[in-house]
């Protein structure tokens, strides 16, 4: 997994080393990073990587409300979303700073708080790729979740990733990315005023949105769900 980007001068390595070998991984990725260079993250997906939430500001969500939380996670979903066509499922929080509340806020949204299990220390004075390398290998296992970082200072990282990669290799492991994101819903109109300007749409679930000033829906709704084919069309 690599936190903090996407970075002009580290990611484009990062992604074409992953390409290099094959491999892939999870990027947890900063918001105001993905709004500036939003093609890093669209080369990433096409790659056939994750791409996750780590807030819009690399904030430290513990010491944070929870509509400050709210102002730092929920912008970055409709970014990622809006740029990769896939909602989010997963959030790293800055620092693994995390407690209950923060998880339940997360939670709340549908989204599952992830953490690591192997820190190959590339954010500590005197790291290099030698000792990344063989820190990430030490704890390369089945499940191991190995955090790193593709920001603009960590050539470091970069430059130990191929030996991370054929020493995961060398021990029989695959590299796989974690939280896969979902296609963002399905919305199609149901109900429209003949002049098209007003009417109602359903998404995936069944539930209703106005749009064009209807009034709000109210109750259940008892209209059909959309065919399976109608998915396939539109993913």
């Amino acid at each position: 997994t690599f936190d903090d980007g996407p970075s002009p001068g580290i990611t484009p390595g990062v992604l074409d080393t992953l390409a290099r070998y094959g491999a892939t991984a999870t990027f947890f990725v900063v918001g105001q990073y993905v709004a500036a260079r939003p093609d890093l993250v669209q080369r990433a997906i096409a790659g056939g990587n994750s791409v996750q939430l780590h807030t819009m500001s690399h904030a430290e969500l513990t010491k944070l409300s929870a509509a400050q939380l709210a102002a730092e996670v929920d912008p970055e979903i409709d970014l990622l979303t809006s740029v990769t066509g896939r909602r989010p499922t997963c959030l790293r929080p800055p620092y693994g700073a995390w407690n209950s509340s923060v998880v339940n806020e997360v939670a709340r949204r549908g989204i599952e708080t992830i953490i690591w299990n192997v820190n190959p220390g590339d954010t500590e004075a005197g790291s290099n790729s030698s000792s990344i390398a063989a820190r990430a290998l030490a704890g390369a296992r089945p499940g191991a979740v190995i955090a790193m970082h593709d920001s603009a200072t960590k050539g470091a990282t970069l430059a130990a990733l191929p030996a991370i990669i054929e020493g995961i290799r060398a021990r029989g492991l695959t590299p796989v990315p974690l939280c896969q994101a979902v296609a963002a819903p399905l919305i199609r109109d149901v109900a429209v005023r003949s002049d098209g300007r007003s009417g109602y749409a359903m998404d995936i679930n069944g539930a209703l949105h106005p749009f064009g000033g209807a009034p709000e829906a109210t109750g259940v709704s008892s209209l059909p769900s959309p065919p399976p084919f109608m998915l396939a069309d539109r993913m």
